[in-house]
């Protein structure tokens, strides 16, 4: 659904990997860790599993991070359609 390329931990640990003897084990790789569906609502009523998440809708906000120390989170937006202004809240 989603590729994230390699980052720098994953290149180090790639290259850990390739040399003979280390015995480390790693593919390189950098997968998604975490995703995250959220509609803001602080009380018991937003607990996971309390709504069906409609992402992109109504306040519905969709996240996800990565693997390593770089853990840094991203949000995931629609695509803004021909016309749409960027900084509106459509």
């Amino acid at each position: 659904m989603l590729a994230q390329g390699r980052d720098t931990a994953a290149t180090l640990d790639s290259g850990l990997g390739s040399v003979p003897g280390r015995g480390f084990q790693d593919e390189g790789d950098n997968e998604i860790t975490e995703w995250h569906v959220f509609d803001g609502d602080p009380t018991t009523n937003g607990l996971l599993g309390v709504k069906n998440p409609s992402p992109f809708k109504s306040g519905w906000r969709l996240f996800y991070t990565g693997q390593h120390v770089d853990n840094v989170t991203w949000e995931i937006t629609p695509a803004r359609e021909k016309g749409d202004k960027q900084g509106e809240d459509n």
